[in-house]
C-alpha cells in the first residue's frame, strides 16, 4: 500500500519518541541537529501528575486518528511503556502510525521484562514490534542474535549512551585510572534491592553475607526499597543480614539523579541481583562512575563491557561463583572508561541515530504488516 509522506518543514526530522522523558532518549536524541525530539503527550488517564508518560498516549490508535495528527511526525521511536498498552491496541497504534507514512523504529532494550515474572504478554507485544517496525535497534551483540534466533529479525548494534555526565564524573574522581578513587578505607561491596520481578534479594543477600564474613577487610551496603523492605520472603533475610558485623542496611527510595551518583560513587563494587531481563542502566551507571561490577550471566549485561560475571538465573544462584568473582573485582578493579572513550562513542551512537532518522523520513512505500 502507497502511504502518504509529510516532509519536515525546513529539513527538520521530527521523532515522537516513547518516552522523551527518559535520561537514555535524551542521551541519544536530545539534541541532534536537524532532528526535532517531540515532547510526550500528556496521558489519557485521570488523575495524571505533570510530567507523567505513562501509559503512552501515542501507543493508542485513537491518537493517529485526529484530523490535526497529520503531517506532524515523521517517525516514531519505541523505547519504554508498550508494556503498560494492552498488545491488542498496540498493534492496532502501529498500524495506525504507518498508514499515516510514520516510521517505526523500536530499540529492543528488554527482551525479557524485568518487571514481570510471566512473559508471556511482553513477547507477544515484541512480536508486534518487530513485525511493524521499519527498524529494530539494540544494545548488545547478544540480543542482536536473540532476535535473529527467536523472531527472526535483524538488528543494528549501538551500545548504551553515557548516563553520568562527565563534569559529574569529575567531581567524584570517577575519571582516570585504578586507584584515582581510593580513599584509603576498606572496599565497600554494594547491592541495591528494588520491588522488581527479577531481584533474587532472597538469593544473593544470604551469600553476600558469607563473603564479607569470611573477608575482614571489607565492608557491605544494601540499600533496600522501603516497598520491599516488608516483604515476607525479604524481611527476615534484611534482619539477618543487619545483625551481621560490617553489613549495613539501609531502606533508600527513589533519590534524584545526583544523589545517586554520589551514593552509588561511594562504592568500590556493585553487584546486580537479576535473575532475567536483558540489558542494565545501572551498569553503565556504576562504570562511568568508576565503580566495578558485578554481573549475572542472565540476560545480556555481560555484552555491554568489562565485569566480573557470576552464576544466576531463573534455575537459581550458584554462590561459590558470586564469591569469586567478589574476589576478582576487589582485587583487580577495572578501570573507568576515560572522558574522551565516553565522549567519543556517545557521538558515534548520535550520529547513528541521526542518520537512521533521516533515512526513514523521506518518501517510503511500505506494505501493510511487512
Amino acid at each position: 500500500m502507497r502511504v502518504p509522506s509529510f516532509p519536515s518543514p525546513a529539513g527538520t526530522v521530527r521523532v515522537q519518541p516513547v518516552p522523551g522523558a527518559h535520561d537514555y532518549v535524551q542521551g541519544v536524541a536530545g539534541a541532534l541537529p536537524g532532528v526535532t525530539l517531540l515532547p510526550d503527550p500528556p496521558p489519557r488517564v485521570r488523575g495524571a501528575r505533570p510530567g507523567q508518560w505513562w501509559p503512552p498516549a501515542v501507543l493508542d490508535p485513537s491518537w493517529w486518528s485526529r484530523p490535526d495528527r497529520s503531517g506532524t511526525t515523521d517517525v516514531l521511536h519505541v523505547h519504554f511503556g508498550f508494556e503498560q498498552v494492552p498488545t491488542e491496541r498496540l498493534e492496532a497504534a502501529l498500524r495506525a502510525a504507518r498508514s499515516r507514512g510514520v516510521a517505526v523504529v523500536w530499540t529492543a532494550h528488554d527482551l525479557d521484562n524485568p518487571h514481570l515474572h510471566d512473559q508471556t504478554a511482553h513477547h507477544h507485544a515484541v512480536s508486534l514490534l518487530v513485525e511493524h517496525s521499519d527498524a529494530v535497534l539494540t544494545l548488545t551483540a547478544g540480543a542482536a542474535e536473540r532476535l535473529r534466533r527467536d523472531w527472526g529479525r535483524g538488528a543494528t548494534v549501538l551500545p548504551h549512551p553515557s548516563v553520568v555526565p562527565a563534569d559529574v564524573r569529575r567531581r567524584l574522581g570517577a575519571c582516570g585510572h585504578p586507584g584515582a578513587r581510593r580513599r584509603g578505607g576498606p572496599p565497600v561491596v554494594g547491592v541495591s534491592l528494588k520491588p522488581r520481578a527479577n531481584v533474587a534479594g532472597d538469593l544473593v543477600l544470604p551469600a553476600l553475607v558469607d563473603w564479607v564474613s569470611a573477608h575482614p577487610d571489607a565492608r557491605l551496603r544494601v540499600d533496600v526499597h522501603p516497598d520491599l523492605a516488608s516483604s515476607p520472603g525479604l524481611r527476615p533475610v534484611l534482619e539477618a543480614a543487619a545483625a551481621r558485623p560490617r553489613v549495613q542496611v539501609e531502606r533508600v527510595g527513589h533519590l534524584p539523579d545526583r544523589a545517586l551518583w554520589r551514593r552509588v560513587a561511594d562504592l568500590d563494587v556493585a553487584v546486580l541481583p537479576y535473575r532475567h531481563g536483558t540489558h542494565s542502566g545501572w551498569y553503565e551507571m556504576c562504570r562511568d562512575l568508576g565503580v566495578g561490577v558485578v554481573v549475572p550471566t542472565s540476560g545480556e549485561v555481560t555484552g555491554q563491557g568489562e565485569h566480573h560475571p557470576y552464576d544466576l538465573d531463573h534455575r537459581g544462584l550458584d554462590a561459590a561463583s558470586l564469591h569469586a568473582a567478589l574476589d576478582r573485582a576487589v582485587a583487580r578493579p577495572h578501570p573507568a572508561p576515560s572522558t574522551a572513550w565516553r565522549a567519543a562513542r556517545d557521538r558515534r551512537v548520535r550520529a547513528a541515530h541521526a542518520e537512521l532518522y533521516r533515512s526513514l523520513a523521506g518518501p517510503r512505500s511500505l506494505e501493510e504488516g511487512a
